[in-house]
């Protein structure tokens, strides 16, 4: 049976079925689910890749993740089906990949992104996971440079992880010259935080 099936014997739309599947309120929840057991209908099992691998990470978080998530508060961004990291440095590049791949046991790759004022490597990681759990430790993934802040998780924790944290927002968006180790910024919150973390 299809959802239009389901649809037809209930007396409501697909939508609403849809709807229903997601476990998400309608006015004919009865009607759905009698539709539902009557025609014996099953959702279809979604294709899932033989190259997906599962995210793997212990149950705390340790100096390695932390210092990534703060390079990908300094210069991260997701994708659709993932989360990115950029860089100028095919060095640094290859080293994000060599510790994505330790830190979260999810293959990552590197690709040069060509521009007019000369380009820079992107490191890619193709896991909805991964997002998630960037999102359940506090990281808005859809704040821009201005609103960016320090994760509330990394805030609650120890003193290394703090560390390791401004370790991987200094890589991103730090650097150092005649004038000393200089960050920029155009979250002023992000600043400010930093500058009390320090």
């Amino acid at each position: 049976p299809t959802l239009h099936d389901v649809a037809t014997l209930a007396g409501t739309s697909v939508w609403s079925v849809i709807r229903y599947l997601k476990e998400k309120p309608t006015l004919n929840n009865n009607k759905i689910q009698n539709a539902l057991d009557e025609l014996g209908y099953k959702k279809p099992k979604r294709k899932v890749l033989k190259t997906r691998r599962q995210l793997c990470v212990g149950e705390f978080l340790d100096e390695e993740i932390t210092s990534l998530i703060g390079y990908f508060v300094g210069d991260g961004h997701t994708t659709k089906s993932g989360i990115g990291f950029t860089c100028g440095s095919e060095k640094y590049a290859r080293g994000l990949v060599y510790r994505i791949e330790e830190a979260f046991g999810l293959p990552a790759k590197m690709q040069w992104d060509e521009s007019d004022t000369g380009g820079r490597w992107r490191v890619y990681v193709h896991s909805r996971e991964l997002k998630q759990l960037f999102t359940a430790l506090g990281i808005d993934l859809s704040a821009k440079a201005p609103s960016k802040t320090v994760p509330s998780t990394i805030l609650r924790s120890p003193k290394s992880v703090v560390a390791a944290f401004i370790r991987g927002y200094f890589d991103a968006d730090a650097y150092a010259g005649l004038a000393g180790i200089i960050l920029s910024s155009s979250s002023r919150e992000l600043i400010r935080t930093v500058h009390a973390l320090l």
